[in-house]
């Protein structure tokens, strides 16, 4: 069995609030999640703990268990769309957090205007 069809079959096991293998929902994140940073744009993981950033990812698959159906995709696809919009998350507060402000303004006219 691969991980996609182990993955799926925890998946409908959290839905139906049976007893999951929590260990191994975490070994098949951790392994997607590797995949996702070797493969992907997102530059910014080294700023955050890893691990910090996993927990979290593992916490949300699983308050969202409920959302995954496996006719529409694979886990894989569905815990990278997770992974994306958490990275982005945290990206966000990162950036509000360093207080950035624009180098310049639009005007009424369209044009751009220094600040």
């Amino acid at each position: 069995m691969n991980t996609n069809d182990r993955a799926c079959e925890i998946m409908q096991e959290l839905q139906q609030n049976n007893n999951v293998h929590m260990a191994e929902l975490q070994t098949i994140c951790h392994t997607q999640l590797n995949s996702i940073i070797k493969s992907s744009q997102y530059k910014f993981f080294a700023a955050w703990s890893k691990e910090d950033f996993m927990n979290e990812a593992v916490s949300l698959v699983w308050k969202r268990c409920r959302s995954y159906d496996p006719n529409k995709g694979k886990f894989s696809t569905w815990f990278s769309k997770i992974v994306k919009n958490l990275y982005i998350n945290r990206y966000n507060q990162m950036k509000d957090s360093l207080d950035i402000k624009p180098l310049c303004t639009v005007n009424q006219d369209g044009e751009e205007v220094n600040i």
